[in-house]
């Protein structure tokens, strides 16, 4: 008897163990992949979401607003609500800070590039390091961009 409840309380605590890992998503802090598009470069998850940005021609550089074009792949049912942007540094990732939040579909455009639709946006990040950018459409989690951030220059 006393075998059978320690297998058993094993066996539990497995089952805990392994649900509570599965449940845990631990970030890759490495920057996200580039794609091409057309003329472009972008930064994202190729045939999902991407923003426009070549860093052999303009970095993401702290404390400086930019102009960055976000591009969407998806079907126009899940284009429904807004979009927003949620940021967190790599050395404070349970601090997030919204960088874009268009608060209703009309302000998705139209197609553009190839996506399904584009949106225009000034994004700034507050310091150096690598950032994680949280996307979201009508609040529920679209995909997850991984930046580096560069230092400003004196």
């Amino acid at each position: 008897m006393f075998t059978a409840k320690r297998l058993l309380f094993f066996v539990f605590l497995s089952i805990t163990m392994l649900a509570a890992c599965s449940n845990k998503q631990e970030a890759n802090w490495e920057e996200s992949e580039f794609f091409d598009v057309g003329m472009y470069k972008m930064i994202g998850t190729e045939n999902k979401i991407g923003f426009i940005y070549n860093p052999d021609h303009l970095l993401f550089v702290e404390n400086q607003v930019n102009k960055y074009m976000w591009h969407i792949w998806a079907d126009k049912e899940e284009l429904q609500g807004g979009f927003k942007v949620l940021a967190s540094s790599e050395d404070k990732p349970d601090e997030k800070i919204e960088i874009l939040n268009l608060k209703s579909e009309f302000d998705y455009l139209s197609p553009n590039n190839g996506a399904t639709t584009h949106i225009p946006s000034h994004m700034m990040l507050p310091k150096s390091g690598m950032w994680k950018l949280e996307t979201y459409i009508n609040d529920q989690l679209f995909d997850e961009i991984y930046v580096k951030v560069w230092e400003e220059e004196a």
